[in-house]
């Protein structure tokens, strides 16, 4: 978790499941850099008590648009 904080920048989602007694399942959800998402799962997988760890990239090319607030709004290139 305190990984997850430490980036909270590529950070846009964690769901967590408790699968039993002794297991659970996390998903995070990264959005940055692939650079730094790469790192960031990787920090992650390396931790104790993580068995099995997978990162899967999708690229999309995006048009990004600054909202007045300073938040941004991204949308797929059409």
């Amino acid at each position: 978790m305190e990984i997850q904080h430490d980036s909270h920048d590529l950070n846009l989602s964690t769901m967590h499941v408790h699968l039993d007694h002794d297991n659970c399942l996390e998903t995070v959800i990264l959005r940055g850099p692939t650079l730094q998402v790469r790192a960031l799962a990787d920090r992650i997988i390396a931790e104790r008590g993580v068995r099995h760890g997978q990162l899967n990239l999708v690229a999309v090319d995006l048009d990004i648009k600054f909202h007045r607030h300073g938040h941004v709004h991204s949308r797929p290139k059409t």
